[in-house]
């Protein structure tokens, strides 16, 4: 017989608020999401002002030069963006066959089918949500879960995915291969795990972590395999232009493009603790902060009792990466974290609480939150939250969670109790 004090379905109006609403939510993130990210509303500047630099880099190999040539680069994406490049791609030898592929057709068609993939991305982003919530959910046909629309609300209605599509990253591709690829080593596959992580890892300031706990955890055969296919993939690069002076124009790449204004810590367009704390002159340099963050994770490989290719470890994992370093459009790589505590029928109102608050976080646009208050410390309103929820994901690993639970008193004490009998 079911506790009169334990939150059910039937007594929990904010829960039915919420499923009444679930449509309209999902309705007004998909407007939001065409107005923006698809129209430009708000958007200051052409689009695809990143991809840009995908397709002159490619444009450069197709033309016998390479895409870390500032000489054939730089005019190129001039013409494009109106960027004054100070050197080549940032990107590692083995994007070269990407960057060629997507420059084989003309800027325009090229551009347009960037586009429409990273559109198809977004509804696989919430398909992932949505898979993940009910492979972790309570099997109780009692705990209904909070209308999967939600879903749709929070990829495109995220701000952070606005940007994403507007300014054609692959950061969204990147974020799809993230889940898929953790999902594939749970599952045992480790060809398409390597393969995945071998794409993944064009965006080393993003898959770092994501490394180290696959290195702690000793999966060397799914590294084995990622190594190999990223040399594969450098090949097209080594053959244009030679192994040394890919390398060498990667990291001329990489260091120039750490010189870029909206690339120093302190800026608006980087979240994270070090960016954060260098608006108050306190300097935390990128790696020792990358070091802080794989002793986060050596701590959770000792310690943790959740399984270690789970959903709530890889939330966890991207979580502390973002408090280290990450951009506004890279909170997707957190929307299928919304599966670990995604609310249902039993859900304690404070749970459904912090779901709408977190999801608020993420969705509310950066631009707004500066015009209305207009501090320097506006523009990184989300560290301190993805912070906060980091150390609860940590916690729920520790404890042995894998679904984030808020529980009344009395249900808590219903299970110790029945636990107890056992």
């Amino acid at each position: 017989m079911q506790d009169p004090h334990v939150p059910t379905q039937k007594n929990n109006p904010l829960f039915r608020a919420l499923n009444v609403l679930a449509p309209l939510a999902a309705l007004c993130g998909t407007l939001s999401f065409i107005a923006v990210a698809v129209f430009g509303f708000g958007k200051s500047g052409s689009p695809m002002g990143d991809f840009n630099w995908y397709y002159a880099g490619g444009l450069c190999f197709l033309r016998g030069s390479s895409m870390y040539d500032v000489g054939c680069f730089g005019p190129l994406i001039a013409e494009f963006s109106d960027v004054r490049a100070l050197a080549g791609v940032p990107y590692p030898p083995h994007f070269a066959p990407f960057a060629a592929a997507l420059a084989t057709p003309s800027l325009f068609w090229s551009s347009l089918f960037f586009r429409v993939a990273n559109i198809s991305v977004a509804f696989a982003m919430a398909f992932v949500i949505v898979d993940t919530e009910r492979r972790i959910s309570r099997p109780e046909g009692s705990d209904v879960p909070l209308q999967h629309l939600w879903a749709i609300a929070l990829v495109f209605g995220s701000s952070g995915v606005w940007g994403a599509v507007w300014l054609g990253q692959i950061s969204f591709f990147i974020a799809l291969l993230v889940w898929l690829a953790f999902r594939s080593i749970e599952a045992g596959n480790t060809l398409v795990a390597g393969v995945f992580l071998a794409i993944i890892s064009v965006k080393p300031q993003m898959s770092v972590l994501l490394f180290v706990w696959i290195l702690l955890h000793g999966r060397f055969k799914v590294l084995a395999v990622a190594a190999f296919f990223a040399g594969l993939l450098s090949l097209y690069a080594f053959a244009k232009m030679g192994v040394l002076p890919a390398i060498q124009g990667w990291a001329a790449g990489l260091a120039a493009y750490q010189s870029y204004p909206e690339n120093v810590l302190g800026n608006g367009t980087i979240m994270g603790l070090p960016s954060f704390l260098a608006l108050y002159g306190l300097t935390i340099p990128l790696p020792l902060a990358t070091a802080i963050g794989a002793f986060v994770l050596l701590f959770l490989r000792i310690y943790s009792k959740a399984p270690p290719f789970s959903p709530i470890a890889l939330s966890t994992i991207l979580l502390v990466q973002m408090t280290v370093f990450s951009r506004p459009i890279d909170t997707v790589l957190i929307a299928p974290a919304f599966a670990v505590f995604w609310p249902s029928g039993r859900s304690h109102p404070r749970h459904l609480l912090l779901f709408l608050l977190t999801a608020a976080v993420i969705c509310f646009p950066q631009q707004i939150a500066v015009a209305l208050l207009p501090f320097p410390e506006v523009a990184h309103f989300r560290t301190l939250p993805i912070a906060v929820l980091a150390i609860v994901f940590i916690r729920q690993m520790l404890i042995g969670k894998t679904r984030f639970e808020l529980r009344t008193a009395d249900e808590a004490f219903i299970s110790a109790s029945v636990a107890g009998r056992r």
